[in-house]
């Protein structure tokens, strides 16, 4: 069973091999159960760990494979206005400003906040952008705009960024877009995930823990 970690990514090779570990475990029960019996053949005593020991890598790592498998969210990047980004850098708490911004932007724009997730990117020359997952479902136009509005405004298309204000793409390769997405260090300041996300992946990972004991069962 892995060790509990604190929130401080300080070896990114190591959570990057237990997190490979740990999707060993869920996906291959999932999508060949027969590839699993090596596994555990070769670790009898192979278990995946309670929900509250997983570190936060492990936890978003699980979370976006699991929501590949929805196929109904999206790959986003967002980049934000001169204006904007020097209300977030003044903001003591900018993850908070910004988590927001968008939600305020999307509820009023579709009447309702889909589920979404992000992480902060500083760059280099003290820009900010974000990267991020969001539930599109059938509201593209409306989620772009809201969008688009929480970063710069509703002048937005007045702008010369406009066409480089948001990017959104389809997810095909999440543990790509995941490592790349949340590489920063301190989890609690430069990552965001709304509650029901959080909620949904405890839930997907104890199935997949049930599926994976079941599984044992038969072959010990």
């Amino acid at each position: 069973m892995m060790a509990k970690k604190d929130n401080y990514c300080t070896n990114w090779r190591e959570l990057e091999m237990k997190s490979f570990q740990l999707l060993e475990g869920l996906y291959l029960i999932k999508e060949s159960p027969q590839s699993l019996v090596e596994i555990l053949n070769n670790n009898k005593y192979y278990n995946l760990p309670r929900w509250k020991t997983l570190n936060s890598w492990i936890k978003l790592t699980t979370l976006c494979y699991f929501l590949i498998d929805k196929n109904e969210y999206k790959a986003f990047s967002l980049r934000f206005s001169r204006e904007m980004i020097a209300k977030i850098q003044n903001n003591s708490k900018p993850l908070d400003y910004i988590r927001r911004k968008i939600s305020q932007s999307l509820k009023k724009e579709l009447g309702y906040v889909p589920l979404y997730l992000f992480g902060i990117h500083n760059e280099d020359n003290g820009n900010i952008h974000i990267h991020g997952m969001i539930k599109i479902e059938n509201n593209p136009q409306a989620v772009t705009a809201a969008l688009k509005i929480a970063a710069c405004g509703r002048k937005y298309k007045t702008m010369s960024i406009n066409k480089n204000i948001l990017r959104i793409t389809n997810l095909n390769c999440t543990y790509g877009w995941l490592k790349y997405i949340f590489k920063y260090k301190q989890y609690n300041e430069h990552i965001y995930v709304c509650r029901k996300l959080i909620q949904e992946n405890q839930k997907f990972y104890e199935r997949m823990k049930r599926r994976l004991l079941r599984i044992k069962k038969n072959l010990i």
